[in-house]
């Protein structure tokens, strides 16, 4: 067969004339979900979704599945009630039962089964076989000798087979929770597609920047206000690093200054003195932790200092 089209009325023109039945009305069905096994099986947004959830205590206790509708390999189902189902208490030890949605092949029928599950074990698993029987997971249900429940969810939601064009997609659909980690990469970045008006305030921080940002810090100072005291033990991720501080030299015009953050090799350091006559100061060593300094008389120097260099 290498073109078929079906839903016309049979024994007339065109496809018509060649009657189809349920391979061929499932096939197509099937080709309209993502996934060859169309495992993924609720409808999201149909009623209540199938949702499984606590019912009468019992005995025996019972579960409820709620009104929603699916499709199971490709077959279309809907329930408009709560559905309640049954759940025995074990004797020996605890158990895990799993309610799903079962087609029939025999049948000709979807509805809920609860797929008992072995004391003391895991739980059941799925009965997946084209032709005769297909289950698709709507929760595992653990009970113990007490009767007492506990349901896990374990609905898949059915996605439509279709590209998506970015017309079609809600303001505000896409929020921070549903991009993945990783998922957006440079090169799904298009050229120049980043503008400044695309990027709100304050969205750019420390923890969403990459090595091509470098990172300033001033020591002693905020990490964010400078003319307020802060910590020197904020450790910046990685990237060039660029620390500042103003120091004043000691009497005897050494000081040994301890950078907030080391870095990985050693940094460029520069100095500027301020203060009346001919004041200066000198770096004496260098090092990836801090550095020294000796000042031109043997009285205070205040300067400021600057060190550029690689993140450790």
């Amino acid at each position: 067969m290498a073109e078929k089209s079906i839903l016309w009325t049979t024994g007339a023109l065109g496809d018509g004339a060649a009657a189809y039945g349920q391979a061929e009305a499932i096939r197509w069905q099937r080709q309209q979900w993502a996934g060859d096994n169309a495992s993924e099986g609720v409808h999201k947004g149909y009623a209540n979704e199938l949702e499984v959830a606590l019912g009468d205590v019992g005995p025996p206790p019972e579960v409820d599945v709620a009104a929603g509708a699916a499709s199971v390999y490709g077959f279309p189902y809907w329930s408009t009630v709560v559905e309640s189902v049954e759940i025995p208490i074990p004797v020996i030890s605890a158990r895990i039962d799993r309610i799903v949605l079962r087609a029939s092949w025999a049948a000709q029928t979807v509805r809920i089964t609860r797929v008992a599950g072995t004391e003391g074990a895991g739980a059941p698993a799925l009965v997946q076989i084209d032709g005769t029987t297909w289950d698709i997971p709507l929760a595992q249900v653990g009970i113990n000798t007490l009767g007492a429940l506990n349901i896990t969810d374990e609905r898949e939601f059915l996605h439509p087979n279709i590209e998506v064009e970015t017309a079609m997609l809600e303001d505000l659909a896409v929020t921070e929770a549903k991009i993945n980690a990783l998922a957006v990469t440079e090169g799904k970045i298009g050229a120049l597609a980043v503008t400044s008006g695309k990027v709100g305030a304050g969205a750019i921080i420390d923890g969403k920047q990459g090595v091509a940002f470098p990172i300033y810090r001033r020591q002693g100072g905020s990490a964010t206000i400078w003319s307020t005291a802060g910590t020197t033990t904020y450790t910046p991720g990685a990237g060039a690093r660029i620390q500042v501080g103003a120091q004043n030299t000691d009497a005897v015009g050494y000081l040994a200054v301890t950078f907030p953050v080391a870095y990985a090799y050693l940094p460029l350091v520069s100095l500027t003195a301020f203060g009346s006559g001919n004041r200066y100061i000198n770096i004496v060593t260098v090092s990836t932790t801090g550095f020294t300094v000796q000042a031109s008389v043997a009285a205070s120097v205040l300067f400021h200092w600057l060190a550029v260099g690689p993140s450790a």
